[in-house]
């Protein structure tokens, strides 16, 4: 009987080994693009950190230098300034432009997947490309938008060539760039709202904003908050546009985090500066939404 019982075992063991043989055979590529890809270059980046090492030359240990050289640039504050900035501007204006969307989309009777897929079309467009088409339009001499508000009798603006507005039209091109994304979130979240909710609070008299407020907003809130901290990591990592359109100026005041780090890494070749820039804004990035998870007690998950 115990012979049997070994034997009954020693078969499972050897199912389970060649079970989970299979799974490592097939998690295989993914494993391998995850260390080489992700998990090596992470770690190379925080020893860097730690040297003076340029690109052609040598590489000498030098501790904490580094990071005490950025967090006093005047250049690397002001671009952390202008980062957070962007951030308070962006997110808040995706998140009312996509919410607002999305519930015009309710009201729409036919051809909703092609609006949907006219939103969400400049995701899958070149970034590049429409960059250098947004600079085009916002041309503060002959650009077309200006042309607009001279048809229109308003006065004409100096756009991204102005220090005051540069950055508030870098907000109004990546939103265009980005808000599809969020619709397609929020425009799921509010169709999974059960209906009978609403219906019942309209006979109770309940207005239409009041609906929002107090039963979509709170039932879609778990969305709301995906949707806000992806919207919060991306601002933290702009670089596209100002890179292409005004490569940081006027006078840094379109010059991000990201963008310093370029410079520091590809104009200057000051790898271990850069990769401690990286290292800083990875710091930033965990503490910011471990901060947000922190505070999400108003997330509600439970739709009984």
């Amino acid at each position: 009987m115990t012979t049997a019982r070994t034997g009954i075992k020693a078969r499972r063991r050897r199912n389970s080994r060649q079970k989970n043989g299979w799974a490592y055979l097939f998690l295989a590529p993914q494993l391998v693009g995850l260390l080489l890809f992700t998990v090596v270059p992470t770690l190379a980046t925080i020893a860097l950190s730690f040297t003076n090492f340029r690109l052609g030359g040598t590489s000498d240990w030098v501790g904490f230098e580094n990071y005490l050289n950025q967090l006093s640039d005047p250049v690397l504050l002001k671009a952390a300034t202008n980062t957070v900035v962007f951030t308070l501007m962006y997110v808040p204006a995706v998140v009312v432009a996509a919410l607002s969307v999305s519930l015009l989309f309710l009201r729409v009777r036919g051809g909703r997947a092609v609006y949907q897929t006219a939103y969400f079309m400049p995701l899958v467009t070149s970034t590049a490309a429409t960059s250098l088409v947004w600079a085009l339009v916002f041309q503060p001499d002959y650009g077309l938008a200006n042309k607009a508000l001279e048809g229109i009798g308003l006065p004409v603006l100096r756009w991204y060539s102005s220090p005051d507005q540069a950055l508030p039209t870098l907000v109004l091109i990546v939103v265009w760039a980005t808000v599809g994304n969020s619709i397609i979130l929020f425009t799921a979240g509010i169709q999974s709202v059960p209906s009978h909710i609403n219906e019942a609070a309209a006979l109770d008299g309940a207005t239409g904003l009041k609906r929002l407020v107090f039963i979509t907003l709170p039932l879609i809130s778990p969305t709301l908050f995906f949707v806000i901290t992806i919207t919060v990591i991306g601002s933290l990592q702009f670089f596209v546009e100002p890179f292409i359109i005004t490569s940081g100026g006027p006078g840094n005041a379109t010059t991000t985090v990201v963008l310093e780090l370029y410079r520091q890494a590809f104009t200057y070749s000051a790898i271990g500066p850069a990769a401690a820039i990286s290292c800083l804004l990875f710091v930033a990035i965990l503490l910011l939404t471990l901060i947000q998870f922190r505070l999400s007690r108003w997330v509600s998950y439970d739709r009984d």
